[in-house]
């Protein structure tokens, strides 16, 4: 029970660390999308109604903070969330080249989803912003996140009150 009254505020914490200080920690096109990456830990480790409510906060802190459309960020991190999830029976997410191989392909679905809302909305075409924008951001999420998840799995613990988890022993 204590997750779900922590989960709010992590998912708070994440979405302002990341449009502040990583944000000004990166390079205009090479962002590090960490929200991002927290939705795809929890579709693979955590419980089914922990991942689903963080991925449903994150969503809501994301579009309050960014987007001019709302509700498009809940719309995205959810299914990432729910495909992350569907995966996560069918691959062997204790393996990093794994998770790096996933977390780099499951963010286009983003880039398809706002590609879509921009021009449904605004007939703003986004597509020349692919490889400038979400092909780095893409390649960063598979790079890094082999190494965020374990400090992930670190703060998953300390909220649940475990010494230690361990998400290569699946």
């Amino acid at each position: 029970m204590t997750a779900f009254v922590i989960l709010p505020i992590v998912a708070l914490c994440t979405a302002v660390f990341q449009e502040t200080i990583l944000l000004s920690l990166t390079f205009d096109t090479v962002r590090i999308n960490l929200a991002f990456l927290l939705v795809v830990y929890g579709g693979f480790f955590l419980e089914e109604r922990e991942g689903f409510l963080l991925a449903l906060y994150l969503g809501v802190f994301m579009d309050g903070l960014l987007s001019i459309i709302p509700g498009v960020y809940v719309i995205v991190y959810v299914s990432v969330f729910f495909l992350t999830r569907w995966m996560s029976g069918k691959m062997n997410p204790g393996k990093p080249w794994t998770l790096a191989l996933f977390s780099f392909l499951v963010s286009f679905p983003e880039f398809l989803v706002l590609y879509a809302a921009y021009g449904i909305f605004y007939g703003k075409d986004l597509s020349g912003e692919f490889l400038r924008i979400y092909l780095p951001q893409a390649a960063v999420a598979g790079i890094i996140c082999p190494f965020v998840f374990p400090v992930f799995d670190r703060i998953a613990g300390m909220i649940h009150g475990e010494r230690a988890r361990s998400i290569n022993k699946i």
